[in-house]
C-alpha cells in the first residue's frame, strides 16, 4: 500500500473517532437537558397541585383559634375533633402524594394532638399545656405547608432585604 492510501486511512480513523465522541458528548448534554426539563416540569405540577390543595388545609387550620380563658381558651373540643375529622379527610386521595415527608410528619403530630382529650374532661377545657402544645403543632403544620410550596423561604428573603 502507497502512504496515501494510509495517511487517508489514518484520517478516515480519527475523523470517524472524532465524530464518535463528539456525538456521545452532544448526546449526554442533550440528555441531561431533557432531564432537567422533565424535572423541571413534575415540579411545577406537584407545585401546582398544592397550590390548589393546601388552601384547604389552610382553611381548616386557621379556624382552630384561642379564645378567652371563661371559654376555655379554645375551640371547644368537638369543634377540634371535627376539624381533626376534616382533616384527614382533606388529606386522603391525591393529597398524600404530593405532600412532603416534613409536611406528614406534622400532619400526624396535629391530629394526634388534636385527639388527645381535655385535661378537665367533666367541663371539656384543655390546659393551657394543652392549648400550647396544639398551637405549635397546628403552626409547624401550616409552616412545613408553606415550605413545600415555598413561601417560608420567599418570606425570610423579603425580610432580610
Amino acid at each position: 500500500m502507497g502512504t496515501t492510501v494510509v495517511v487517508a486511512l489514518i484520517s478516515a480513523f480519527v475523523s470517524l473517532i472524532v465524530a464518535y465522541f463528539t456525538a456521545r458528548y452532544k448526546f449526554i448534554a442533550d440528555c441531561h437537558i431533557l432531564e432537567g426539563q422533565l424535572n423541571q416540569r413534575h415540579l411545577e405540577r406537584i407545585y401546582g397541585l398544592r397550590l390548589d390543595q393546601y388552601s384547604k388545609a389552610f382553611e381548616i387550620t386557621e379556624s382552630i383559634r384561642k379564645v378567652s380563658t371563661d371559654k376555655g381558651g379554645i375551640n371547644p373540643r368537638d369543634e377540634l375533633l371535627d376539624k381533626r375529622m376534616q382533616l384527614w379527610n382533606w388529606k386522603t386521595g391525591s393529597v398524600s402524594l404530593i405532600l412532603s415527608k416534613s409536611s406528614i410528619d406534622a400532619f400526624y403530630k396535629l391530629v394526634h394532638i388534636l385527639g388527645n382529650p381535655c385535661e378537665n374532661a367533666r367541663e371539656n377545657i384543655y390546659s393551657e399545656a394543652q392549648i400550647e402544645k396544639i398551637f405549635a403543632a397546628r403552626n409547624a403544620f401550616r409552616k412545613a405547608l408553606r415550605n413545600d410550596i415555598g413561601l417560608s423561604s420567599a418570606e425570610e428573603w423579603l425580610e432580610a432585604m
